[in-house]
């Protein structure tokens, strides 16, 4: 009877240590997956913040560039400004100089045409009998040539005054509307060019504000970035810190096999992002396969991630244990699940190019602890 009672016993308590064990795992394993689910929604926020941020910076350049033309056209316009404004300035001066002359040349006209319309009206009022008598009032033959000649100089000089001065002013007329007209199209083109400069002026200025939106809006996004880095290193911590249940033995370096056979066409490191324009870490190697493809599991493990993840697309992730994990991204088709127990060489997923990719190849990871590492050192 006692023996009886102490079977009940034992198996009750094993039972219960069942029961906690189980729900701690699932506890954990919920605890993963939301968190999990919460790094691939920050990855998203960071990959978004990160296409804003370029296209901000080169909206920025841009700008920068237009306000740089800008300011070149506005620098060119006041120069030619300056230029014109200095022959408005010489042209007036010419103009004020030929109103004087024109003035002064008037007012020798307004003499000589007097002169004349008294000569005229003195010749008028006397006839040809003043000059008949003129000539008759002679003493001799010679006196009377020489009253003669003396009347046909003064006529003359008298049409050749009134020619002279009719020139005259039919010249300085013409300098005047000539200046005029020059005066004219000057104050023509210095308004237009006034027009020009306040344009410029004004696009630089709309530019310039434009300019300090953008400049406001990357520092912004460089923050926000900078934050959801962080954050994603955070999770990533308590990732690492939930994902280390697998109690298999785990991998060293050259102890992991290929998930595929193929080119590398990126290595490990630092490159030029073909899709982001910018040098970020490249966290594994892309190895070229065609699509379709089999991926196998490079070491033995437990699956803790089988879903699409941002930018890497559909992604498997093992656990190996000891801290170490391998990750497969871009695959078309994903053939196991989260909690899954996998072998080496196993096929795992099928490749493809989800996610952000320019073609068909297998992203392969290895981490340690949570932090990337060159897989080159742990194939064979």
């Amino acid at each position: 009877m006692k023996r009886t009672g102490l079977i009940f016993r034992l198996t009750a308590l094993c039972l219960i240590l069942v029961f906690l064990f189980t729900g701690a795992a699932g506890a954990a394993s919920t605890d993963l997956e939301a968190k999990l689910d919460e790094l691939e929604r920050i990855e998203q926020q960071i990959l978004n913040k990160r296409n804003l941020l370029t296209s901000t910076k080169k909206q920025e350049t841009s700008v920068l560039n237009e306000i740089k033309k800008l300011e070149s056209e506005l620098a060119k316009t006041k120069t030619e400004l300056s230029k014109l404004e200095g022959q408005l300035a010489d042209i007036k001066q010419s103009v004020a100089t030929t109103t004087q002359e024109l003035k002064e040349a008037e007012e020798r006209l307004g003499q000589r045409q007097d002169y004349l319309s008294r000569r005229l009206r003195a010749i008028y009022e006397n006839g040809t009998v003043s000059l008949l008598d003129v000539l008759l009032d002679a003493n001799d033959f010679s006196d009377f040539v020489n009253r003669y000649s003396f009347l046909q100089t003064i006529i003359q000089q008298d049409v050749h005054l009134l020619r002279q001065v009719q020139e005259e002013k039919a010249q300085i007329a013409a300098r005047k509307q000539k200046l005029e007209s020059q005066q004219a199209q000057l104050a023509k083109i210095t308004q237009e060019t006034a027009a020009k400069r306040n344009a410029v002026e004004s696009r630089t200025n709309e530019r310039e504000k434009l300019l300090s939106q953008i400049q406001t809006d990357r520092k912004a996004y460089e923050a926000a970035l900078n934050e959801l880095e962080k954050t994603s290193q955070e999770l990533e911590t308590i990732i690492r810190n939930l994902s280390g249940g697998n109690s298999g033995k785990a991998p060293t370096p050259k102890s992991i096999i290929w998930p595929v056979k193929g080119k590398i066409s990126s290595p490990f490191g630092n490159r030029y992002h073909p899709i982001l324009k910018v040098w970020k870490l490249h966290t594994g190697i892309d190895i070229a396969v065609p699509r379709g493809t089999s991926v196998k599991a490079a070491y033995s493990g437990t699956v803790i991630v089988s879903k699409s993840l941002s930018g890497y697309g559909n992604t498997v992730i093992i656990d190996h244990g000891g801290g170490v994990s391998t990750l497969y991204a871009h695959n078309d088709a994903m053939l196991v699940k989260v909690g899954q127990k996998v072998n080496q060489g196993d096929v795992i997923s099928k490749c493809g190019m989800t996610g952000m990719t320019t073609g068909p190849h297998v992203h392969f990871e290895v981490r340690v602890n949570g932090t990337p590492v060159n897989p080159a050192n742990w194939l064979p």
